[in-house]
C-alpha cells in the first residue's frame, strides 16, 4: 500500500513537473515581449483576430504564444502578398520563416 502511494505520488509530481516545464514563464514572456510590437502593428489591411496563450494538455504542449491575423483583401496576388508581408515581418527582426510540415528554417534574405 505504501509503494502505491508513492507511485502515485511521484507520477503526480513528474507530471507537475512536466506540464509546468512545458510553458516557462521566462520563456513565455520573452515570446510575447517579442510578438507584442507585431499585435500592436499588423500588417497593412490586416487586423489581429485572436491571441493565443500557451497551454499543455496530457498528450500535447503548446509552448508559445501565437496571434493571429485577418484580412479581407482577396485582390493580391501571392507574390505581391509574400513580397508585402516578408517586408513588413523583417521591420520587426524576423529573419527566417518555418517551412511547414517538418519545421525547417528557411532564411528570408534571397527567398523573398
Amino acid at each position: 500500500m505504501l509503494l502505491k502511494k508513492i507511485a502515485i505520488a511521484l507520477t503526480t509530481v513528474t507530471l507537475v513537473v512536466t506540464l509546468a516545464g512545458c510553458a516557462n514563464p521566462i520563456v513565455v514572456a520573452s515570446a510575447q515581449k517579442a510578438l507584442q510590437p507585431l499585435a500592436e502593428n499588423p500588417m497593412p489591411g490586416f487586423k489581429l483576430s485572436l491571441k493565443y496563450e500557451p497551454s499543455c494538455g496530457i498528450d500535447y504542449c503548446t509552448v508559445n504564444p501565437r496571434y493571429e491575423f485577418t484580412s479581407k483583401n482577396q485582390t493580391q496576388s501571392q507574390p505581391e502578398f509574400c513580397k508585402e508581408f516578408f517586408s513588413w515581418a523583417t521591420k520587426y527582426g524576423a529573419d527566417s520563416w518555418l517551412f511547414d510540415p517538418e519545421y525547417i528554417s528557411i532564411p528570408i534574405k534571397g527567398h523573398e
